[in-house]
């Protein structure tokens, strides 16, 4: 072999054969833009992870993106009927769903899509768990196999986005808080979603203290963002979402809250409202134990509301009033801190 070849024959029995680019050929895709499945959320081949403790709405709000992007819709809109996070046009979407019985998957999606806009064009295809036989094999996406065939179904039927609602119910994996165990679902099936430029929901659930999501942190290095939803407090159908991660500028990642609402006709509408109290934001920021310190949550909250920096006594008394008005109790306030110091001295430490 000459010094300036390269090969990979000898690697997993020669089945590798990647293309490989100069930097220069890289650079030059820099002025293309990305073409958006859903305005300011996702782009094509990029991933979003939205997660919350059972019964906040995350299957509700997973659903009504499957809808935007197979109707050409918006997700929600305001009380002013302004769209957030609308579809440019429609495309095939699969949705697959390990939880919801047969019924209930029905009720909402007529109650979502009362105008039948899915029927139009039928680019919503869904593989239910509770409608096959009970003797039948459905997917395992901690199967090699199985994730092999479920991206093959994709890239065959012209799949453009994929929606897995939820990682608990669709993926059998030996232990959460191994990295390791994640590898199949990682590298068999959403990295390689990426470079099939397939977009993809995944649809998880909170760890125990609800200030993440639950697992190996590794599940979240393929996501392109990272969605929080927080229950509103004595207000059922209602949600704030809060972004854990956001890697691309085209995402609009403000905080927002949703109100699942009954129309005249019966129907439901996620209705969205960008004016999230600080207080929440305050809290959602602590839970999510990345800030060892209150003058680290203070930097991060001004950052995230594009405000000039807080002076302590000012953030101070925000701080009390959020503890006052029951969005984080005093003692997580102080647990998460710890907890976010922990892992940063673990880190130092490996």
């Amino acid at each position: 072999m000459k010094n300036n070849e390269l090969t990979l024959s000898n690697l997993s029995g020669g089945r590798t054969n990647p293309r490989f680019s100069s930097a220069s050929a890289i650079k030059s895709l820099a002025h293309k833009q990305p073409e958006p499945i859903i305005e300011g959320l996702l782009c094509k081949g990029e991933q979003l992870m939205v997660y919350s403790t059972p019964g906040a709405g995350k299957s509700w709000f997973a659903l009504a993106i499957a809808i935007a992007a197979a109707t050409g819709s918006p997700v929600t809109v305001d009380e002013q009927g302004r769209a957030k996070w609308q579809a440019q046009r429609a495309r095939k979407v699969l949705l697959v769903d390990g939880e919801l019985d047969g019924a209930d998957l029905a009720q909402r999606l007529k109650l979502l899509d009362p105008n039948d806009l899915l029927m139009e064009r039928e680019f919503l295809t869904i593989l239910s768990r509770q409608q096959q036989e009970f003797t039948a094999d459905f997917p395992n996406l901690g199967s090699p196999q199985h994730a092999e065939d479920l991206l093959k179904y994709c890239i065959e039927q012209g799949v453009e986005l994929l929606v897995l609602d939820n990682l608990t119910t669709l993926a059998q994996l030996e232990d959460e808080n191994n990295a390791a165990a994640f590898n199949p679902l990682i590298q068999g099936l959403l990295m390689r979603l990426k470079a099939a430029g397939i977009g993809c929901v995944l649809v998880h659930h909170s760890n125990k203290g609800d200030g993440g999501y639950r697992g190996s942190s590794a599940l979240a290095t393929t996501f392109n963002a990272i969605m929080h939803l927080k229950p509103v407090p004595l207000q059922r159908g209602a949600f704030t979402i809060q972004f854990q991660k956001a890697r691309n500028r085209h995402i609009d990642n403000k905080s927002v809250r949703i109100d699942l609402k009954e129309q005249p006709d019966g129907s439901l509408k996620l209705i969205c409202d960008e004016t999230v109290s600080k207080l929440e934001v305050m809290a959602h920021l602590v839970r999510s134990c990345e800030y060892k310190t209150d003058q680290e949550v203070s930097g991060a909250l001004s950052q995230h509301l594009g405000d000039a920096t807080y002076n302590k006594g000012t953030f101070s008394k925000w701080k009390q009033k959020c503890v006052a008005s029951g969005y984080i109790t005093a003692r997580a306030w102080r647990e998460c801190l710890e907890a976010a110091a922990d892992l940063a001295d673990s880190d130092i430490t490996l």
